[in-house]
């Protein structure tokens, strides 16, 4: 056994096993291991070629090259050695470099350009303004698209195609929905309904509304039920101990709803989802370009439809290896699936518990799936070498807790169960460590009030009042653990410059620096969040937006609660009631602002109200005639935004981001000319 490894290390560099997944807690070494193994590999067979390394990025993939290199280079006999000819890097360089390879059997143009992330949106976007341009063809169509709005839709149908794709779909469609048991959901509503009659502390009226459901639902046959005849049983109560039975009702109603509109919905969106996927297609195909995912799913119906060139992939890899099997997904498992051979080893490496891409259509099942298959060796690596000894003991403590108090059952019938938590060992060698070396600081989830949160307070929703609780869970944490590090400094005396606040992700990041800020700490970020992931940046894409479609509902919303508007909670819950569900707010904002609205608005807000409909038009009106640069100065200057800004943040970093972001558009402007 090498000196510099552990036994478990060891144990996975050496296994010769055909199929082997090795669960990497973390900091345990999993790169390290996975570098040892190609060098053995290496050492048995010095031709690179001959081993295939998926990796989930390509620093990742550039990493494991140059560390095997150093690791040759320590070997004296190295002559004849190169990693030129190493098949090491991620699923869609992998498949691109087999597609121009054989870009005849593929049927693709051998100088391919691909898309990236900025280029693929845009193109998306054009593609789906057109389908829903041609899908609008009548009274009909435009009546049941105006029953979403403009956004839920797109993101909609844009997400359920890229979903089946992830799963292997050339040509996605919509799939055929599974018939509802209505039976079954009633049963369990007057379950639930029966249960919450138990609850203390219960209003009468609150009781009397659950007892009328009960004797409904007792007196009616589900086959009989319908959706109207359920709308008048519904549960008006806003009691906060009513979780469980308000979403049984929701469950009712959904499975109703579904039951009698469902298929002619279904029909629709199915004829707007095949128009936005031709549109897309017809784009990239004029283009010459092609998309991350069509890599994957070109090169997976090459290897299906051409046994010639599958067989020549399958006779060549000795073994093939992935790094973060846990974020992968069920397309990646059947490429895979087609690039081994019979006699190729598949060593997988990932932690479930790290698996933090299904927004990426990643399926952490796939990974338990194959831990629990009985014809793979599953190999620990539980040794953490990042932290001491208190964090860890913290981590496994809070870990074992949460998943003590976790249900084990199945995820769906027939799959693997969900996440198990293996604690982890201490790696590191330390000295003797002090009793208080770590401290768990924990908030209540919701009930916050926005005198108890201040300036970080989330904004109450349109149809609650301006005392009401909030669910500001994020803000309470990140001003505790402000006034945590305050204390730490002020009254003990550690140096600011000594204390580090790791984050898991950035999106969240901006409270803690609003919360030390609060707190009189001055913050240095290193890797804050990209700027639209601000304040400014969320408040300026709401404002632009609405300039460039003021039915955008989301996004008025958003602007209108925001600085450039500033209009009240109780305004923006007027404006919602008096549009409707299926109305937009433009229309009844604009009443407001002439003055032409029955509700009793305050004069603040119709003066602001005004100000602001009176800013959109006028850039509007003169969108054909100013850059993009121009507009954006144009509408944070127009809507008093800059000055806002300037109050809240006298510094001026976060004016000095927006107009760097019209400097930006200016140069993005210039460069598509």
């Amino acid at each position: 056994m090498s000196a510099d490894r552990t036994p478990e290390q060891q144990a996975a560099v050496d296994c010769t096993d055909p199929d082997i997944l090795v669960e990497a807690g973390a900091g345990s070494g999993k790169t390290k291991t996975t570098v040892d193994r190609y060098s053995r590999l290496i050492e048995a067979n010095p031709d690179p070629a001959r081993i295939l390394v998926f990796t989930f990025t390509d620093k990742a993939a550039t990493e494991l090259r140059e560390r095997v290199r150093a690791e040759r280079e320590l070997v004296s006999d190295t002559q004849g050695f190169s990693m030129s000819s190493a098949w090491v890097g991620t699923f869609h360089s992998i498949c691109s470099r087999i597609l121009r390879a054989h870009p005849i059997q593929a049927d693709v143009d051998p100088a391919f350009a691909v898309l990236d992330d900025v280029q693929a949106a845009r193109l998306k976007e054009s593609a789906y303004n057109r389908a829903l341009a041609g899908f609008m063809g009548g009274e009909y169509e435009e009546a049941l698209i105006a029953r979403f709005s403009p956004s839920h839709l797109r993101k909609g149908v844009s997400r359920a195609y890229e979903q089946l794709r992830a799963r292997g779909q050339i040509e996605p469609a919509l799939p055929e929905p599974e018939e509802p048991d209505t039976a079954a959901v009633l049963s369990r509503l007057l379950l639930v309904a029966e249960e919450s009659l138990a609850i203390e502390r219960l209003q009468g009226k609150t009781i009397d509304q659950i007892q009328a459901m009960i004797n409904f639902f007792r007196t009616i046959d589900h086959r009989g039920l319908t959706f109207e005849a359920f709308e008048g049983a519904k549960l008006t109560s806003g009691s906060s101990k009513l979780g469980e039975l308000k979403s049984a009702v929701e469950e009712m109603r959904s499975v109703l709803a579904a039951a009698e509109f469902g298929e002619k919905y279904r029909q629709a969106l199915s004829g707007l989802f095949g128009l936005y996927a031709g549109e897309y297609s017809k784009s990239k195909r004029l283009a010459g370009v092609l998309d991350y995912e069509d890599l994957q799913l070109i090169t997976l119906d090459l290897l299906r439809s051409h046994d010639g060139v599958a067989n020549r992939y399958r006779e060549q890899f000795d073994e093939i290896m992935v790094d973060e099997f846990q974020d992968t997904n069920q397309l990646q498992l059947d490429l895979i699936a087609q690039l081994r051979g019979d006699e190729t080893t598949l060593f997988t490496v990932g932690d479930e518990m790290q698996a933090i891409y299904g927004f990426r259509h990643a399926d952490v099942r796939l990974f338990r799936t194959r831990r629990d298959d009985e014809a793979v060796t599953v190999l620990p690596l539980s040794a953490n070498f990042r932290s001491d000894a208190p964090v860890i003991a913290s981590v496994n403590l809070i870990g074992k807790k949460l998943d003590d108090a976790a249900s084990l059952e199945l995820d769906e019938p027939g799959r693997a169960r969900r996440h198990r938590f293996a604690p982890l060992r201490v790696g590191l060698e330390s000295g003797t460590v002090s009793g208080d070396e770590t401290e768990l600081l924990v908030t209540e989830s919701k009930g916050w009030f926005q005198m108890e949160l201040g300036p970080m307070s989330p904004a109450v929703k349109p149809d609650e009042h301006y005392g009401a609780a909030t669910d500001g869970q994020f803000q309470a944490e990140a001003l505790l653990v402000a006034q945590h590090l305050s204390d730490a400094v002020r009254q003990d005396g550690i140096n600011p410059g000594r204390i580090a606040i790791l984050f898991r992700a950035k999106s969240r990041m901006w409270m803690y620096v609003e919360a030390l800020k609060q707190v009189g700490l001055k913050p240095y970020v290193v890797g804050g969040t990209g700027f639209w992931e601000s304040r400014e940046g969320v408040d300026l894409k709401s404002l632009l937006a609405v300039i460039a479609n003021p039915l955008d509902d989301d996004s008025l919303l958003g602007s209108l609660a925001g600085p450039a508007c500033g209009l009240s909670t109780d305004a923006l819950l007027m404006l919602r009631h008096q549009a409707g569900k299926d109305s937009a707010l433009w229309p009844r904002l604009e009443m407001l602002a002439t003055g032409n609205s029955d509700e009793p608005f305050t004069e603040t807000d119709a003066a602001r109200a005004g100000m602001y409909v009176t800013t959109i038009r006028g850039l509007r009106e003169r969108l054909s005639t100013m850059s993009l640069g121009e507009l954006v100065e144009a509408a944070v200057s127009g809507t008093g935004y800059d000055l806002v800004n300037l109050t809240r943040d006298p510094s001026g970093a976060g004016l000095a981001n927006i107009r760097r972001v019209a400097s930006l558009a200016s140069d993005f402007e210039s460069s598509e000319r």
